[in-house]
């Protein structure tokens, strides 16, 4: 068995099956040449027609997407650019109502007072209840039979600043931990 390779059949006429000449340098130079001059005419053509357009409508300064702006707002809901700082204003804003005093209408009169004071006004002095005369049927018919019994307790739940307020009781350092 010989390691030789053999031509197909009717091969044998093309020729050697390589080139017996080099590649000719000149019109590679040539297609070279027009493409860089090509590259250069469109670049120098698109900071032309940039400079155009800065000047018929200029841009301003960068201004990120998701900070609001006073020109256009869009419709809502919009995105928050900074959703855990807000939230935090937004928890200690309602914090400091439910434990201060302040008015709501001075002009009325009204003022609200620390939810702890007032739960116990409540307790101290009880609901406001209507005489037995005008409580109507129907309110006596939509009352709750007494077998139902009282919800369970639960973990206390403090509605979207309760994981607040756990993170920041998580990141406290302990009393009596060495810093």
């Amino acid at each position: 068995m010989s390691m030789e390779t053999k031509p197909p059949a009717g091969a044998a006429d093309k020729g050697p099956g390589y080139e017996r000449r080099d590649a000719e340098i000149a019109p590679l130079l040539k297609a070279g040449i027009w493409l860089v001059a090509v590259l250069i005419a469109a670049l120098v053509s698109m900071y032309y027609t940039f400079k155009v357009y800065d000047k018929m409508q200029p841009v301003g300064p960068m201004v990120s997407p998701l900070v609001r702006s006073d020109e256009t707002v869009p419709p809502k809901p919009q995105l928050q650019a900074h959703p855990r700082v807000e939230l935090q204003d937004y928890c200690s804003a309602e914090n400091e109502k439910l434990t201060t005093y302040g008015w709501v209408d001075r002009h009325a009169g009204v003022v609200r007072l620390p939810i702890d004071r007032a739960m116990d006004l409540t307790l101290q002095n009880g609901l406001p209840t209507r005489p037995a005369d005008q409580t109507s049927a129907a309110a006596k018919e939509s009352e709750l039979p007494a077998d139902i019994t009282a919800v369970p307790p639960t973990r206390d739940f403090q509605g979207q600043c309760g994981y607040v307020v756990q993170q920041l009781e998580a990141e406290r350092p302990k009393e009596g931990a060495k810093e």
